[in-house]
């Protein structure tokens, strides 16, 4: 994979995950596994998420499906596309360095990580809903 990405390629790989921060972001919501070291992937979390979501949906809303993570770990399980926790399929971001610069996006429209954590996870259903780890 080519990690080097100009401008242009940039901004048109991580516009629509801008979209879904800036739709997170509108929640005013961000839900986070107080218990994990920051930098730490918890099935917990994918958890709270998915419990969160259902609070919030109405009837016809259609739950959590995906969620668009960094590379990452749990229980030392290396996360791929397609791997599913708790019935919720994972897929991983472009490259490293996009995922870096929608942190940055995320901290520039206003967002907070709590607990030192410091990366975001998209969980996208009818609606959007931003975790972070």
């Amino acid at each position: 994979m080519n990690l080097e990405l100009n401008e242009e390629g940039l901004d048109e790989c991580c516009d629509p995950y801008r979209q879904y921060i800036q739709a997170g972001l509108d929640r005013k919501i961000l839900v986070y596994d107080q218990d994990a070291k920051p930098g730490e992937f918890t099935k917990r979390l994918v958890s709270l998420m998915k419990a969160t979501i259902r609070r919030m949906r109405n009837y016809n809303d259609k739950p959590i499906h995906t969620l668009y993570i960094p590379d990452a770990f749990i229980d030392g399980l290396h996360i791929s596309d397609g791997t599913r926790i708790y019935g919720i399929r994972c897929e991983t971001a472009p490259s490293l360095v996009v995922w870096g610069e929608l942190n940055q996006f995320y901290i520039n429209s206003g967002g907070r990580f709590p607990n030192g954590d410091r990366n975001l996870v998209i969980g996208l259903g009818d609606q959007v809903l931003l975790g972070s780890y």
